[in-house]
């Protein structure tokens, strides 16, 4: 009985997610980089009205980009929460305050280790909100290579040569791992730990 309720719950959800979307659907056009139309203009003025802005899209999409920053630009935000870690935008942020030659050696060798901010276009949108003192802030897992960016920075903070050797040792590991997963990405469960790039593995402890 419950599961049949719950059922109907979700079916009665997502008939009204796609009539709101039916209602409200716009085709908004991005020409040369640029959004413009009525549809744009209408979803600026009920954007103004409201204090949060929720933006769905799929990966890899550079119109997103575009469309995010667009907003961005025609209202007053305060924050920025995105899909990744908060570990990795902290340290992105701070290596930020280096001139530019400095902050391309510290990058450059874990630009793969960097998620979606390996891609120059979603770089240049974190750079737009740093700039403009917009916060940003991470609300996704570490980004399952992304310890290596983690534990470099970890060996910089360690205060003893115990400490750096360890996080070395780990950071060898995750690289080695990771070299492993890239010659067979697409797995399928059970997964084997030793050919996952694992955040924190039962090494750590």
């Amino acid at each position: 009985f419950l599961v049949s309720l719950l059922s109907f719950a979700c079916i009665a959800q997502e008939t009204v997610l796609k009539s709101l979307a039916h209602e409200y659907k716009h085709v908004v056009p991005h020409v040369d980089g640029h959004f413009e139309g009525e549809a744009w203009s209408t979803l600026l003025t009920e954007i103004r009205t409201h204090n949060h802005v929720l933006i769905g899209e799929d990966h890899h999409i550079n119109e997103v980009l575009d469309f995010t920053q667009a907003i961005a630009a025609h209202g007053s935000f305060d924050n920025y929460i995105t899909e990744s870690d908060q570990a990795t935008l902290t340290r992105m942020a701070a290596l930020k305050t280096l001139d530019s030659e400095q902050y391309r050696k510290k990058i450059t060798p874990f630009r793969e280790h960097l998620g979606f901010y390996r891609f120059e276009k979603d770089n240049a949108l974190l750079d737009y909100f740093w700039k403009e003192g917009i916060q940003t802030f991470g609300i996704d897992q570490v980004f399952f290579n992304g310890d290596v960016f983690l534990y470099d920075h970890l060996m910089e903070l360690a205060q003893t040569e115990q400490a750096k050797l360890r996080y070395q040792e780990l950071k060898n590991r995750s690289l080695k791992k990771w070299t492993i997963y890239k010659e067979n990405p697409n797995q399928n469960p059970p997964y084997s730990l030793d050919s996952l790039p694992l955040l924190f593995d039962a090494d750590l402890s």
